[in-house]
């Protein structure tokens, strides 16, 4: 496929104001190696200075706005291009992030595209522990290597959840569907993409090679914010949502959590399952340890195997919690703004 033949782009950035990320960030912008792209910005907090400009980028001023959700669907207005190109401002875009995922819009089947989002390479040391939490097996279930690693061995594959992060879509099929509904943030793309498959009929691929680099929350109070608010909102889509959110990895850490509360007391009730009991938190505990030792043998830094261990325990943990709540929590009820 040549340049020709590729669409107009409109990348949509949702923010409170013009913060360093996107000063840092959006001159990375222009090394894309697309043709025909915008970049659109939401800012609702404070008025951009006359010096905030960039070269291809528009900024869109309206207080009042503040849900990232809105704030999209606000930017999808305005667009002129045929693909809308989500990302957040705490990333930017490798330089083929556009020419990738534009490939597959030549399918008419295909109404959008995901990417890895990989750690940000100037992360610091607790946020890139963040970063190991999702990219190891046990840390995410398996479920999340191909959204925080390029896995070319998944390339061409259909995918029917994503993050918004990294989310191409054609904008027609956007705007046929009404675009992100608020009520479901920080789980509104989950429902896109169910929406897409469901309603629509249409495909979701995965391009390991369209990447932008994200950066992570730091353990452990940020990262747990943002675990806690991700098992909320499934533990709720698991209840409302059951196509793509019923699945047993979601519900692990929950049972985690039962498990790790009441084994001890069914223990005392029944001995024989003491035993099992300590078997389990036995085996849990050399999974964690070996996690640590994988990533020490990866990166050959000390500091972060050893952080990574009660990083993925309080992960699962607190994860748990928070599904079981978000399972409890009444359907109309949002969730919140960032």
């Amino acid at each position: 496929m040549t340049y020709m033949t590729y669409p107009k782009v409109s990348i949509i950035i949702p923010v409170r104001q013009i913060n360093q990320n996107l000063k840092e960030h959006l001159p990375k912008y222009q090394e894309l190696d697309y043709p025909d792209f915008e970049v659109l910005i939401h800012v609702d907090q404070k008025k951009p200075e006359p010096s905030e400009q960039w070269p291809k980028v528009k900024i869109i001023y309206q207080p009042g706005v503040s849900a990232p959700p809105q704030k999209r669907n606000t930017l999808a207005k305005e667009a002129r291009g045929k693909i809308l190109a989500f990302i957040d401002d705490d990333a930017y875009p490798d330089p083929n992030w556009l020419t990738e995922a534009g490939r597959w819009f030549s399918e008419e089947k295909v109404a959008a595209v995901g990417g890895p989002n990989i750690t940000h390479p100037q992360d610091n040391l607790w946020q890139r522990v963040g970063g190991l939490v999702w990219g190891s097996w046990l840390g995410s279930g398996g479920s999340g290597l191909n959204r925080v690693e390029k896995m070319g061995k998944y390339k061409g594959r259909e995918i029917n959840d994503w993050a918004s992060v990294n989310l191409l879509v054609r904008k027609s099929d956007f705007e046929e569907l009404g675009g992100f509904i608020n009520q479901y943030y920080p789980g509104e793309d989950t429902k896109l993409c169910l929406d897409i498959n469901q309603k629509l009929n249409k495909k979701i691929m995965y391009e390991p090679e369209a990447v932008v680099y994200h950066h992570r929350r730091a353990i452990f109070i940020p990262h747990l914010k943002q675990v806690g608010a991700y098992g909320r909102h499934r533990g709720r889509f698991a209840k409302i949502f059951p196509q793509t959110s019923r699945k047993i990895g979601y519900f692990l850490p929950s049972l985690f959590v039962l498990g790790l509360c009441l084994g001890p007391i069914a223990g005392v009730v029944f001995p024989p399952l003491m035993f099992a009991y300590l078997l389990c938190v036995t085996a849990y505990c050399c999974l964690l340890i070996y996690s640590g030792y994988q990533v020490y043998k990866k990166s050959r830094r000390l500091a972060e195997a050893l952080l990574v261990i009660p990083a993925i325990f309080a992960t699962h943990l607190w994860y748990g919690i928070m599904f079981i709540k978000g399972l409890l929590t009444p359907e109309y009820e949002g969730l919140g703004n960032y």
